[in-house]
């Protein structure tokens, strides 16, 4: 998995797989997540869009049938404030 540190992004096109952020600061970006491992610790998001592609698009298709996700969409991910540890994956929780 990819360390990202510090970085801080303004209206760019993040690709979130296989990638874990700390210390980064992203502001109206579009996050692409294709259903890869991720993480990110004391990290911002602010007004960003997610965009779901691969395993990660068939999993909101999945959700939206069942009535877990609403037709209408996710909407825009802002935080506002920087976020402790989220790991997804074995390797990060341990």
């Amino acid at each position: 998995m990819k360390i990202v540190e510090g970085k801080k992004a303004k209206g760019e096109i993040i690709d979130m797989d296989d990638c874990f952020f700390v210390n980064c600061e992203f502001e109206n970006c579009v996050l692409f997540f294709n259903g890869g491992d991720f993480g990110w610790r004391n990290t911002a998001f602010s007004k960003c869009r997610i965009h779901f592609q691969g395993t990660a698009a068939r999993t909101v298709q999945f959700l939206r049938y069942f009535g877990v996700i609403s037709p209408k969409g996710l909407g825009i991910l802002s935080t506002g404030q920087r976020d402790a540890l989220t790991p997804v994956t074995k390797e990060w929780v341990q």
